[in-house]
């Protein structure tokens, strides 16, 4: 049964199935890092419901969001959260396989593109979950590589990659982004609470872009069982994850 919720820092609502994956944190976090202009075309993968198509648009208002879905349940909620809000002139579902994609969108043609993809490779560690959880979390049907290798085509000279993923799986993005020339230029490390490890990392890539890397200073959730101050300032859309390079 689909329950109704807003989406957190807008003014936008969306529908959910609490039997299926839903969003959790890493969609507001990767939504708050990613950054885009008014003109940009955009593209997500994995688009899932649509609560990081649906925050980026009211969060930076591209011209145009394509929303790539390849699951039949997922797609269908997604496309009733676009339609309830209004935004199909914005946002364009797209019911395919990522690797299915090529043909309707035009080679160095998007100013960016945002994912929040399986962190798991498949076979390893998997249990007894739905099919759906087993799609969006683990790589059965999108591989870190189909990522890389899509984002090398369609993005503009400077287009920019931006990806949340568990740290785990940072040496295949370095090693996947210079295989493909979009190169890694910016992390930050997200931890739940202060001298712990990092529980996922934001990275940002460039398309050919030059040889120069920032680690930033990480982002810590909690404080004690509470969300920290900037946490809370996310979730009211209130702030996004700046860079802390003042050079770039």
């Amino acid at each position: 049964m689909l329950t109704k919720n807003y989406i957190p820092g807008t003014d936008l609502d969306i529908y959910s199935d609490k039997s299926k994956f839903s969003f959790g944190i890493d969609a507001i976090l990767i939504s708050s890092f990613c950054k885009f202009k008014k003109k940009d075309s955009v593209l997500e993968i994995g688009s899932g419901t649509g609560v990081i198509a649906l925050r980026v648009h009211s969060l930076y208002n591209p011209e145009k969001i394509y929303a790539v879905e390849i699951q039949d349940d997922n797609f269908e909620i997604l496309q009733k959260n676009i339609d309830e809000n209004k935004l199909s002139d914005s946002i364009h579902a797209v019911h395919r396989d990522l690797n299915d994609c090529y043909e309707i969108i035009k080679d160095n043609s998007l100013d960016g593109i945002v994912t929040n993809p399986p962190y798991f490779k498949y076979g390893c560690g998997i249990d007894n979950k739905s099919e759906n959880h087993l799609i969006s979390r683990y790589e059965k049907c999108l591989k870190l590589e189909d990522i890389f290798r899509f984002s090398s085509a369609k993005l503009k000279e400077k287009g920019k990659l931006y990806m949340i993923n568990k740290p785990e799986r940072l040496v295949d993005m370095m090693h996947l982004g210079r295989t493909y020339k979009i190169e890694p230029k910016r992390m930050i490390p997200v931890m739940s609470r202060e001298n712990e490890k990092p529980r996922f990392i934001l990275m940002e890539f460039v398309k050919r872009g030059g040889e120069f890397f920032t680690y930033e200073k990480p982002l810590v959730i909690y404080d004690g069982e509470e969300y920290r101050k900037e946490i809370v300032e996310l979730y009211d859309g209130k702030k996004v994850i700046c860079s802390t390079n003042t050079n770039r």
